[in-house]
């Protein structure tokens, strides 16, 4: 039997720019390609910045756009020099316009962790 084939698909649902046909096509360019740089986590791309952190011996805090099923989320990480996840905060309340591409994220993101440096966490604004 053949392996079946995978297939990806992103959806997004935005508001046109009124009575712009050019602004609409490049609002919907613009959104198009922020859905295509979302990570998920865990995912092979996840463990480029898991890697680069353990291989440098560095903690590596990074804001990505995060893919969870069908949502997107402003989220920011913290890697430990080991590589290991230690905090995961998505954005709380997107913007008005960012709503339109993220999803709300919850409180329990909202952590510190102790590192050699002191207690760290991460905030998105």
């Amino acid at each position: 039997m053949p392996k079946p084939k995978t297939l990806q698909v992103a959806a997004v649902q935005a508001a046109p720019v009124s009575f712009d046909l050019k602004l609409s096509l490049n609002k919907l360019q613009k959104l198009t390609a922020e859905a295509a740089l979302a990570v998920a986590i865990p995912s092979p791309e996840f463990d480029v910045l898991r890697d680069t952190a353990e291989r440098n011996k560095i903690m590596l805090s990074v804001g990505i756009i995060e893919k969870e099923g069908g949502t997107l989320y402003c989220t920011a990480v913290l890697i430990g020099k080991d590589g290991k996840l230690l905090t995961h905060h998505r954005k709380l309340i997107p913007t008005a316009a960012e709503r339109l591409v993220w999803g709300r994220g919850a409180g329990d993101g909202l952590q510190v962790v102790d590192t050699e440096f002191g207690k760290m966490g991460g905030l998105i604004w």
